[in-house]
């Protein structure tokens, strides 16, 4: 057997699609560390789960939370190499369902609003899995810090 046809093999192993990772669950559980918690100091755990997106990559979902302060994060990272070329995706929100389209942002994606003029540009955001309400939360969080 090559190599190549083994490492694809490990790779299987390791990386689930997103939706067979869901009806399978009792097979792929998040791995669990003790990690450090940059808030308190204390140990907080961190699950990381290693799955892919079909048609499009293979990730890591880390979430953080530490039961001392009950400071939590949770982040995407991705574990493939990054495409030469990228995509654009477009959403147009016409009620408040829309709001819930889940969606993964890339640490190398930028977010346009175009209604109110603003780009968040690439490598200013970590990577996440989050929902259109989510991007536009963080948004304000992030500007409201800002001023006074």
């Amino acid at each position: 057997m090559s190599n190549q046809v083994k490492n694809e093999e490990n790779h299987e192993k390791l990386f689930q699609d997103i939706g067979q990772v869901v009806d399978d669950d009792d097979d792929v559980k998040p791995t669990e560390i003790e990690s450090y918690c940059v808030n308190c100091g204390e140990n907080g755990i961190t699950k990381l789960l290693l799955t892919k997106i079909p048609h499009w990559r293979d990730i890591v979902i880390m979430s953080f939370n530490c039961e001392h302060c009950g400071f939590s994060n949770n982040e995407v990272q991705f574990a493939g190499a990054i495409s030469e070329k990228g995509c654009t995706c477009t959403f147009t929100i016409n009620n408040k369902q829309d709001l819930n389209r889940q969606l993964v942002k890339s640490e190398t994606a930028s977010i346009k609003l175009n209604e109110i003029d603003l780009e968040i540009p690439a490598t200013t955001k970590r990577g996440c899995l989050t929902t259109i309400e989510g991007v536009i939360s963080s948004i304000i969080e992030d500007l409201s810090v800002e001023q006074p």
